[in-house]
């Protein structure tokens, strides 16, 4: 491998075996697909992506790449950008716990699938080595830093796992996937203060990544160029958004031999990743409730975690999706975190909002991340934060949660698909490589009515 970091993952890519996936890898990659399909799918109905479609139609005419739970085919970047921004939008998408939460997901499956809508003779397999390279590409770019700087990883590193992709699948050159590397660190961005102020451009910003990563692979195909240094260079990627603290043999480790894809986690509930955990002790506190009314819920974490949590109840889906307080109150009361009651907060019973008021949000101190139930009766019930969280490679969903998820979403989708149609999907998605065209599966997300 080159000592220069961007050479190094270009041919890390371009080089890497087609024979080369483990059945690990290729196991995560089928659950991920159809994780990312069913959150897009579900996130077509979810609020701005309406309005996202009508001005994405006003600047494209009509193309090949189909856009999901509707009629409506477009060029790749346009369709990639939809589906992405949908992807996204309910905060349901996979993560990286270990990387900054970084969703790269519904950015490379989404523009992989449309530029494979558009070149139309894709098999599975390739879709599976590029998606798997892709995503391997995005990880290792967001596990590097040692520090955090407000940067929304999901956008601003996961472009260059759509480029990654791309590259592969596209059989791009050395010199053409450097210059795809270059041209979109011009594009890379995206940050977290869409999330403190409770906006939607953070769905927005996934599916920026996605319509950019294709652009800058098909500009660098047409013979434009891009910055050389991109990652490393005094202006690069690492030293000029990271200020110089990142790891480079965290990205450099393992290249040409092994892909990383498999330690991203799916999720199993539709909120910021930073409350699973909480949702899990909680769920699992339940039945110590029974014949007991609560007077109130404390919640102990880190002093950092509590800097940016939010008391208030939500006014609307976004905040709610990372409302610590929302969370607990809907999961105690129900046993359920339902997408219907995020995308609609204002909307909850009194008995919510309620509970939703009587959490407190405390310093841990010296003392370990749990969960304290107060009863009006007298007595608590203390549940300790179990990590890694449900959904992670080393607590991980199965493909019977994984169709769960699907129909959960699918129930909330403007147009709900078939359930014998949403078999098919799950069934070509968890056996991805042995598909001999991936239209098979983009053509079951379109509706027929």
């Amino acid at each position: 491998m080159s000592e220069d970091l961007a050479a190094s993952l270009v041919e890390h890519v371009l080089s890497f075996p087609a024979t080369g996936l483990t059945d690990e890898v290729s196991q995560h990659l089928g659950l991920d697909l159809a994780d990312s399909l069913a959150v897009t799918l579900g996130g077509s109905r979810a609020e701005g992506i309406a309005a996202l479609q009508q001005v994405v139609q006003q600047q494209y005419q009509s193309g090949q790449a189909r856009v999901v739970n509707s009629k409506l085919s477009l060029p790749a970047v346009a369709a990639a950008q939809l589906n992405a921004s949908a992807g996204h939008a309910l905060d349901y998408d996979d993560t990286l716990d270990e990387g900054g939460g970084m969703h790269a997901g519904a950015l490379v499956h989404n523009a992989v699938l449309a530029v494979a809508d558009e070149l139309g003779n894709v098999s599975g397999a390739d879709y599976s080595l590029a998606v798997a390279l892709g995503l391997d590409v995005a990880v290792r770019l967001a596990l590097a830093p040692t520090q955090d700087f407000g940067w929304h990883r999901t956008s601003a590193f996961g472009i260059f796992g759509v480029v990654a992709a791309l590259g592969r699948l596209l059989k791009l050159d050395h010199s053409q996937l450097h210059n795809a590397f270059g041209i979109a660190y011009s594009q890379a961005s995206g940050n977290r203060q869409c999330i403190l102020d409770g906006a939607l451009s953070k769905r927005l910003q996934a599916g920026f990544a996605a319509r950019d990563g294709i652009t800058a692979v098909l500009l660098a195909r047409a013979g434009l160029t891009g910055a050389q240094a991109v990652f490393e260079g005094p202006d690069g990627f690492f030293n000029l958004y990271q200020r110089g603290a990142y790891r480079p043999d965290v990205i450099t480790e393992g290249l040409g031999t092994q892909l990383l894809s498999a330690r991203i986690s799916l999720k199993p509930y539709p909120c910021g990743r930073n409350v699973h955990a909480l949702l899990d002790a909680s769920l699992a506190a339940r039945p110590a409730h029974q014949g007991r009314s609560i007077q109130s819920i404390q919640v102990y974490l880190e002093e950092a975690a509590l800097a940016r949590n939010r008391t208030q109840y939500p006014e609307h889906s976004v905040q709610a999706q990372f409302s610590i307080p929302f969370s607990l109150a809907l999961s105690t009361l129900s046993g359920q975190t339902r997408l219907q009651d995020y995308a609609a907060p204002q909307s909850a019973s009194d008995a919510v909002k309620a509970l939703a008021a009587k959490v407190e949000l405390r310093s841990q101190g010296n003392q370990p991340s749990r969960l304290v139930f107060v009863y009006d009766q007298g007595g608590s019930h203390t549940v300790p934060l179990i990590t890694p969280s449900l959904g992670h490679p080393h607590n991980p969903l199965t493909a019977t949660d994984i169709r769960r998820k699907l129909w959960d979403c699918n129930a909330f989708a403007h147009n709900p698909l078939r359930d014998e149609t949403l078999e098919q999907l799950l069934h070509h998605s968890l056996s991805i490589r042995n598909l001999a065209n991936t239209q098979t599966l983009t053509r079951l997300l379109q509706i027929d009515h």
